[in-house]
């Protein structure tokens, strides 16, 4: 029970992207400079999901979170000790008059920074999207348009409701990262996970798209995570001048000073 208390609460204070605005076919488009926005399409509906590499300031807030919780953590252990040691007693007694159906009652384990079970950052950065909340649907195109905190954003993978579960893949072995900046709309392209496309620079955007400041991401190997949703696992492909593997080693093939082919 404390734990998924300790879940909720970090829910609500940890810095979370995961309500990111994300625009409909009839909602006005206006592009808040303080703001960073991603694009992307597909020819079919699509829920991608990304996921934010925390600042200075998410990694100190979370640790302020974490200390806290595991405060009252160590708190809340105190109490269960000396309702153990009560409850021990009890059990004592009950043995040694003979009384079989006695069970024993189980220590409760000191928590420590190293056991401490706590919902990991990446968990509160990931950004979730809605395949049917589309931004425009023209000519069987299904063009995605949502608005998020600026900074460095990973591909995590596809990930949509399904039966009473969660369905999808994750990039989590492996996958790129880019930059989106404030007052831009960073364009991705469409990707067919896991296989990695380039953004097109000379797309011609629909008319609705055409005037914002659109620029194409610029994709460098990012890194690996945790399987959240309990997805199938895999990982984006290789692509020259970008990412590459050495059997579960991700390497950055821009750090090496590669540069990306076209597709």
């Amino acid at each position: 029970m404390i734990r998924k208390v300790l879940i909720a609460l970090a829910t609500m204070l940890l810095p979370a992207t995961a309500q990111a605005q994300q625009f409909r076919d009839k909602d006005p488009i206006t592009i808040d400079p303080t703001k960073a926005y991603i694009l992307y399409h597909y020819s079919f509906d699509m829920a991608l999901t990304f996921i934010r590499t925390p600042t200075d300031e998410d990694l100190a807030n979370y640790q302020n979170m974490r200390s806290t919780a595991l405060a009252a953590a160590k708190a809340r252990h105190v109490r269960d000790l000396k309702a153990y040691e009560t409850w021990y007693l009890a059990w004592k007694r009950a043995k040694s008059r003979g009384d079989a159906s006695a069970t024993e009652p189980e220590k409760p384990v000191e928590p420590t920074d190293d056991n401490f079970d706590f919902p990991p950052i990446e968990r509160s950065q990931l950004v979730q999207t809605k395949e049917g909340r589309r931004a425009l649907k023209e000519a069987g195109v299904r063009w995605y348009l949502i608005g998020v905190p600026p900074g460095e954003y990973s591909l995590y993978g596809f990930v949509t409701m399904f039966g009473g579960g969660y369905v999808g893949q994750c990039m989590c072995m492996g996958t790129v990262k880019f930059e989106a900046k404030p007052g831009v709309v960073t364009y991705i392209g469409e990707q067919i996970l896991p296989n990695l496309k380039l953004p097109d620079p000379n797309v011609v955007l629909p008319a609705k798209f055409a005037k914002l400041p659109v620029r194409p991401a610029e994709f460098r190997a990012g890194g690996k995570f945790a399987n959240f949703f309990g997805l199938m696992i895999t990982r984006i492909s290789e692509y020259p001048g970008i990412l590459r593997y050495e059997r579960d080693r991700i390497i950055d093939v821009r750090a090496e000073g590669g540069s990306p082919s076209t597709n």
